[in-house]
């Protein structure tokens, strides 16, 4: 691969700040143009012209008549109950995301080759978090973008991540994807909100991607026959890369190719994660089918197992498997690379790619109550989102980031639609379900026409887009692009139009250009972070000088060196932002390195959190952490006191009210514990992360509590949870008295 660069900028969604009721439902199937409509259920040819066109091969069976479309793109409006995002954090990301660490020996080969925990950061600075969010759903219209041909109908979201949140199969009429039929951001990203459902594009550290819930630059071109492309990009800070997607449905395809490119714009080795990310409805008869006889497995650390039995499990079905789970499956390199999930008529859905995206993986919720919990959570309250995911990664593993060299591209196309197969092998043994799948791909496309598409398209991938701009991303590569120029060096992807800074940029412009930063009252939230070896370089040295007595750059620095994780250079920034003018920001700070020095004081630093706290009382991130720290650390007393303290708006958090319940606990306050459980019709945390005990284990002392008051025996292995209250993915499904 050439090297390339590339870098953009995002937006909030375009949520409406007027709350309205939800009375809006997304449709069941989309709306379309009956003249576009494939009638029939009988399977139909790919047109050799369209196939020639493209480098796919024409179907070897019969021919028959095709309603012929070309492919289209539009814009368009859906109403889809929504929650409202309510902007972000106004901390940094420090006491969020913070992936664990695999230790000891590893259940691998010494031929595997995996990075395992290679590139882990321990948190998403300089991003803040998206934790603002509540339950509640209203009517809102949002912007989708529709890419379609004869046989699929592809819906894009381009204010979360170019997310493609539908794939309609026009033959079969039914949904390929599991659409999710609300936007209700969950807990379970780097920067917290997440949405199940759909394709989701996963570029630069390990987990749920850091524009999950961002605008991406949108825009579209064409391919050498006039083909509409569907171009998405944006430049992820942290890795310091440009992504960019385009996606096109050629005339007479049966697959939507997505052609991706990230872009190590650095003069140094980066470690570099992706992950496609795709929910499929659960279908209790389908088979997931690949070309692997092994998967890596994670019970507390990596180990191998075969396929397709786990025991006594057949694991290649997803709903016999009784707990959540991750199977990354061992594709050897010789094996074509793709994942289907076939239903008991053969039929079902298949996602394929050229070589470079070697991993694939299924995860599954399982069938005990925590699972069945997850998939209603992640939806509409009175469905149950039933899904597993398919995923397809550059490594063999999510444990794994890969080293990328210094200024390289990284380019593979990947390919989603329907497939047909044999149900009687597809649903036979395990050997003859991969030749008959693999036959069925071949069908559609080969692998080595796969490959030439590829190499075909680079040029459309390295040529400015011929049309205009849909949606605008993020100032940051424009700023990041400012100060190469600033610096006599080459921009980043000068085939991308990344527009202009914006208000996040403007101290860092500043910075570049004066040479010193703005000094901003300190009640005012820092609307930015900046992590960047060359940025830190010009804070320090105004550090040093013109900004030696300025409250903001020394914070600022600070917060750097506390994402480095050099505790001593933090403190002795945020002392010198304490000295010259107070703020909440600085003495939270404070708290986060009385909590994390090697001699930690951690009651001195929930002290610090409440004073944060009390600072800025309107503030919900300042006061969730306070009462989060204070009864943790068991200042239960404080902890009630301080949440009487705050505005209604505030102490009514769903957050707040779980950690004023666990005090309550703490205490033997059993029927004010009880009370707040059961308020509203029960507690529902809006963030509750996954894999979070924190509800259930809540539900299990107020038990035991009241059981005590009353006199009687509780014993939780025996206790039936509440629905709403159980998280548990990892706990199978009871069995049934006999």
């Amino acid at each position: 691969d050439t090297p390339r660069v590339a870098s953009r900028r995002q937006t909030a969604s375009p949520h409406g700040d007027k709350p309205r009721r939800l009375t809006a439902t997304i449709p069941v199937s989309p709306d379309g143009d009956k003249r576009h409509a494939v009638r029939g259920d009988e399977h139909r040819a790919v047109p050799r012209r369209a196939a020639a066109a493209h480098n796919l091969p024409p179907s070897g069976r019969r021919k028959e008549k095709l309603f012929k479309m070309k492919s289209t793109i539009k814009v368009t409006k859906q109403s889809i109950p929504s929650a409202k995002m309510n902007g972000t954090s106004s901390l940094p990301p420090f006491s969020g995301y913070q992936p664990r660490k695999r230790s000891g020996d590893f259940g691998t080969s010494e031929y595997d080759g995996l990075f395992i925990d290679y590139g882990l950061v321990p948190n998403a600075f300089p991003y803040r978090d998206q934790d603002m969010y509540t339950r509640e759903l209203y009517d809102n219209m949002e912007d989708v973008v529709v890419l379609e041909n004869e046989y699929l109908r592809a819906e894009f979201f381009p204010h979360y991540g170019g997310k493609l949140n539908r794939l309609w199969d026009k033959k079969k009429r039914r949904d390929l994807l599991f659409t999710n039929p609300v936007i209700r951001p969950c807990n379970l990203a780097t920067r917290n909100a997440w949405m199940s459902g759909g394709v989701e594009w996963n570029c630069g550290i390990f987990g749920h991607h850091v524009h999950t819930c961002d605008t991406y630059f949108t825009t579209t071109t064409k391919l050498a026959d006039g083909t509409p492309v569907l171009r998405f990009y944006e430049y992820e800070r942290i890795r310091r890369a440009v992504v960019q997607m385009d996606f096109f449905l050629p005339e007479g395809s049966r697959l939507l190719y997505a052609r991706m490119r990230i872009t190590n714009t650095t003069h140094e080795v980066v470690p570099m994660y992706w992950w496609s990310n795709a929910g499929v409805p659960e279908d209790e008869d389908a088979r997931v089918i690949t070309w692997a006889n092994s998967s890596y497995v994670a019970d507390g650390n990596v180990s191998e197992t075969p396929l397709p039995f786990d025991g006594d499990v057949d694991v290649t079905y997803p709903s016999r498997n009784p707990t959540a789970k991750d199977f990354f499956y061992h594709i050897p390199d010789d094996k074509r690379k793709f994942e289907a999930m076939i239903g008991k008529d053969g039929t079902g859905y298949i996602q394929t790619s050229t070589s470079r995206l070697v991993g694939r993986k299924l995860f599954i919720w399982g069938t005990g109550a925590g699972g069945e919990r997850w998939k209603n959570y992640l939806t509409r309250d009175d469905l149950d989102g039933r899904y597993v995911e398919l995923q397809a990664g550059l490594a063999h593993s999510q444990y794994e980031s890969l080293p990328m060299p210094p200024q390289t591209t990284w380019e593979w196309i990947e390919g989603y639609g329907a497939i047909a197969t044999d149900p009687k092998k597809t649903h036979g043994s395990w050997h003859a379900a991969q030749r008959e799948t693999a036959r069925a791909l071949n069908e559609i496309i080969t692998e080595s026409a796969l490959e030439k598409l590829l190499l075909d398209t680079r040029e459309m991938a390295t040529t400015p887009a011929s049309g205009k701009m849909l949606f605008v991303g993020s100032g940051w590569a424009a700023l990041e692009n400012m100060r190469r120029e600033k610096a006599g060096e080459t921009k980043m992807a000068p085939h991308l139009d990344f527009g202009e800074v914006g208000e996040e940029q403007a101290a860092w412009v500043q910075l570049l250009c004066e040479q010193h930063m703005p000094e901003p009252d300190p009640d005012v939230v820092p609307p930015s972070y900046m992590l960047q070896p060359e940025w830190t370089a010009m804070l320090e040295r105004s550090c040093d000088s013109a900004d030696r007595f300025n409250w903001y750059a020394h914070y600022q620095l600070g917060m750097i060196y506390a994402a480095r994780e050099d505790l001593e250079g933090m403190r002795r920034e945020v002392e010198k932002s304490m000295a010259l003018r107070p703020s909440p920001w600085a003495t939270f700070a404070m708290a986060k390195y009385e909590l994390e020095r090697p001699d930690r004081h951690a009651n001195e630093g929930a002290i610090m959190a409440l004073k944060a706290s009390q600072m800025k009382p309107d503030d919900l991130s300042l006061a969730r952490i306070a009462v989060t720290y204070l009864v943790q650390l068991g200042m239960h007393e404080v902890a009630l006191k301080h949440a009487e303290t705050l505005p209604p708006e505030i102490r009514s958090n769903s957050r707040i009210q779980i950690y004023e319940l666990m005090a309550h606990v703490r205490l033997g306050h059993v029927d004010e514990a009880d009370a707040i459980f059961k308020q509203d019709g029960g507690l529902v945390i809006a963030d509750v992360r996954e894999g979070e005990g924190l509800v259930t284990e809540m539900w299990f002392e107020v038990e035991e509590l009241k059981a005590k008051r009353d006199g009687r025996t509780f014993d939780r292995n025996e206790a039936d949870v509440p629905y709403i209250y159980d998280f548990r993915q990892w706990v199978p499904k009871k069995r049934a008295k006999r």
